[in-house]
């Protein structure tokens, strides 16, 4: 884990170091290391797409990635040193975050590609990281998540940022959370779904836990999985550890994916580990309820 964390610190915060004004163009950029993000989008709408907290403004045009020479990364990168991609839309993303100067994004691309090797795609998002000086919190977090096994855990990639010509930063280029594409492999057709926390949503349990679902399921599904998590629900209350039934929590619940959860999150500190709405959960039709995957979280772990 310490050759981890060296290694991590290489990787991000070296290319990190501060450039003057004068340097920053994308040649100085490329210079860091690691590979350059440029956005370009409709002038018009940028303001707009910032002075929107509900992040229902959008922009379009066009992302390029543009790589050092010989770059490389955990992921087996392979593509061409410059490449363009048509965007369907690209938006502001995150809560706290999204009152601070550098602000996170989210963005889809009109046809889906493999970024810098993190699997092929349309949902992708940008990490401003404006509340972790260290820049590897998030970073960091992943990494532990995918030692201990949790299926689906996002792949990040930092990264050099410019919008319409003007540097923004050193970002984290990743895969969203979401069932499709490079994300989560569940079938919904066949009765598979994935939850999050919520103030309330979809479910709401006699514990005052609500959860919500991330994705449109059949109303048959729904409500199997209702009933489902109300009896986990009820087991992990009664003080016996099982439902009026006799069933055992564990019947319910992957304990090996919840340990393991909360672990990452107590190592991590993570400040949205107790209710945010990056914490995740899925289940298919007949399996129990399994923690995960980590969610990508903007506010950063460690910051409390």
């Amino acid at each position: 884990m310490k050759k981890l964390i060296w290694l991590l610190a290489l990787l991000v915060m070296l290319p990190c170091i501060a450039l003057g004004a004068e340097d920053i163009t994308p040649e100085k950029l490329l210079e860091t290391g690691i590979p350059l993000v440029s956005l370009s989008l409709n002038e018009d709408g940028i303001d707009a797409m910032h002075s929107d907290p509900d992040h229902k403004t959008t922009c379009t045009g066009t992302v390029t990635i543009t790589l050092p020479d010989g770059y490389t990364n955990a992921y087996g990168c392979n593509q061409p040193a410059e490449t363009a991609y048509t965007l369907s839309y690209i938006r502001g993303r995150g809560n706290s975050t999204w009152k601070q100067d550098k602000k996170p994004y989210k963005f889809k691309l009109e046809k889906g590609a493999n970024l810098l090797g993190m699997g092929k795609g349309k949902h992708w998002v940008l990490l401003a990281n404006a509340l972790d000086p260290t820049m590897m919190r998030n970073e960091l977090t992943y990494r532990i998540a995918q030692q201990l096994g949790l299926p689906y855990t996002p792949k990040m990639v930092p990264v050099n940022l410019m919008m319409n010509g003007k540097y923004l930063g050193v970002y984290e280029l990743g895969n969203q959370v979401r069932i499709a594409g490079n994300s989560i492999d569940l079938d919904e057709d066949d009765g598979a779904c994935m939850l999050s926390l919520s103030v309330t949503g979809d479910i709401n349990l006699p514990s005052q836990v609500s959860l919500c679902f991330e994705s449109d399921v059949a109303d048959d599904v729904k409500a199997d999985t209702a009933d489902f998590i109300r009896r986990l629900d009820e087991a992990l209350m009664s003080g016996t550890w099982c439902d009026a039934d006799g069933v055992h929590y564990s019947e319910y619940m992957d304990v090996t994916s919840a340990a393991d959860y909360f672990l990452m999150q107590m190592v991590t500190k993570n400040s949205d580990g107790i209710s945010g709405g990056n914490n995740y959960f899925y289940k298919t039709k007949d399996s129990k309820l399994f923690f995960g995957p980590c969610g990508i979280s903007t506010t950063a772990p460690g910051v409390h």
